[in-house]
């Protein structure tokens, strides 16, 4: 099977759209054989060396509504200024 994930982000009415990055953008799966598990690591980065993000989450939107995603974070609820944070997505067709 194969299938494909959006990472969106929804930040702190402070940043509004600013000093915040998610690398990469998106996952692409590539094909995967059932029962297998396959993991990618995104990146969170705030670039504003003074104002946290706070209040944010993120969301995971896939091309296959039955594919079966995971993940885990070291994310908390706010993200210090400079700082970064990692999701790993887990994929099990």
């Amino acid at each position: 099977m194969q299938a494909k994930l959006l990472l969106l982000h929804a930040l702190s009415p402070l940043h509004a759209g600013t000093g915040q990055g998610v690398t990469p953008r998106d996952l692409d799966f590539g094909p995967v054989r059932v029962g297998d598990t396959v993991r990618q690591t995104v990146t969170f980065r705030n670039y504003d060396p003074a104002i946290p993000i706070v209040n944010w989450e993120y969301s995971l939107y896939s091309d296959d509504p039955t594919a079966d995603f995971s993940y885990d974070t070291n994310c908390g609820e706010s993200l210090p200024g400079l700082a970064e944070c990692t999701v790993t997505v887990r994929y099990r067709p």
